[in-house]
């Protein structure tokens, strides 16, 4: 009798391990799944926090001096001047930043961050208004909530945003750009051509909402400051 009650109490024992494991595995991919969404929008990497350091010393002081990398060129009177700078440079957080004022105490103006040229960004950095690299025209439009204005592709800005038609978005202080890579024949060459050119286009032209193009151009300003 006793072996019996002995056999059962272990195979409780057996049960209880298993499902505790089982839980605590269940954790670990939970916590996995949490930790990499989390990592994609880190609200240490917004663009904005950027902005907030308002000049040079500011970014030192949150930084680090050893990951500004100041750019600078010669004026036609041969003084050096920088009108932009690196944040994290050669890094996959790699940023730029532009001074508003250069030749005084280096105000940040604007930062703004880009993928390659085929659309690749392993980069943390994001806008606190949800948008990142690799973003979904659509996805965009939802936080906006109303089409907006782009320019037409094929030239230098090619993209970006023109106006937010008084969307979410209007004052959010922040301009961002869509490529018009073609992956997987989303759309055809004579669609693809329909926007392509300097013109003004609504993203809710039937083709460029069939290419769904992403997110490739991110920048976040600073109004600036009245005289």
């Amino acid at each position: 009798m006793k072996f019996y009650i002995y056999l059962i109490l272990l195979l409780n024992i057996v049960l209880l391990a298993c499902n505790t494991q089982s839980t605590e595995n269940k954790s670990k991919i939970e916590s996995g799944n949490n930790i990499e969404t989390t990592t994609q929008l880190d609200s240490a990497y917004t663009l904005e926090s950027i902005i907030e350091c308002e000049n040079y010393n500011g970014l030192v002081q949150k930084y680090g001096a050893e990951n500004i990398k100041i750019l600078e060129r010669k004026k036609p009177n041969g003084n050096l001047i920088s009108n932009n700078a690196k944040l994290f440079a050669g890094t996959k957080n790699e940023i730029s930043l532009f001074w508003s004022n250069p030749s005084k105490d280096k105000k940040i103006g604007s930062v703004e961050v880009t993928c390659d040229s085929l659309g690749n960004y392993s980069g943390k950095w994001h806008s606190k208004t949800g948008i990142f690299i690799g973003m979904n025209l659509n996805d965009v439009i939802s936080i906006n909530r109303k089409n907006f204005t782009i320019s037409g592709f094929g030239w230098e800005y090619g993209g970006r945003v023109v106006s937010w038609e008084g969307g979410n978005l209007q004052n959010a202080s922040i301009a961002c750009g869509f490529n018009n890579l073609v992956k997987n024949n989303e759309i055809t060459t004579e669609e693809l051509a329909s926007f392509t050119s300097e013109t003004e286009y609504n993203v809710s032209l039937p083709a460029i909402q069939k290419l769904n193009p992403k997110v490739n151009y991110l920048m976040v300003y600073k109004i600036a400051e009245k005289l």
